[in-house]
């Protein structure tokens, strides 16, 4: 499968090797789909990326690391819904994963959802309180008051 990617000779077969290893139990199978993926989206195939990890995902629906770099790679299409569904997803399966949340967060902003996505900053903060990263996301934010005026 590698070797015919690097070689740019066969795309399809070369992505449809690797997700019959990940199907067939190949350890670390997923890290290789991911690492896949980037590549594609490093070459501006962004669409060749989203198919293999379509295929990636509906064979392992349970796999977090799949989820969220489809939910990145949906984000980057400006499908913000998509993204939403897979980070949620990847929430439900490890609630205390902080980048889950931050992802999550992520999406909401993308939706415009701030208070959403407040709440999913809030809550990796709480996972990961040294990530200087997710602290300054927070604080960029308006608080729930603020972003929802009573009148």
């Amino acid at each position: 499968s590698n070797l015919l990617f690097e070689s740019e000779r066969d795309a399809v077969r070369s992505d449809r090797l690797l997700i019959e290893a990940l199907a067939g139990g190949l350890p670390a199978a997923d890290e290789l789909v991911v690492a896949r993926a980037a590549a594609w989206r490093e070459r501006g195939r962004l669409d060749r990326a989203r198919s293999l990890l379509d295929v990636a995902v509906a064979g392992r629906p349970a796999n977090i690391a799949l989820r969220l770099f489809r939910g990145r790679t949906r984000i980057e299409q400006g499908d913000c819904r998509g993204a939403a569904a897979d980070f949620a997803e990847a929430v439900r399966r490890d609630e205390a994963r902080a980048g889950s949340w931050a992802a999550l967060a992520t999406a909401h902003l993308c939706l415009g959802e701030k208070a959403a996505a407040r709440r999913a900053f809030e809550r990796a903060v709480t996972l990961a309180p040294d990530r200087e990263e997710l602290r300054r996301a927070l604080a960029s934010l308006p608080s729930v008051d603020e972003s929802n005026p009573r009148r």
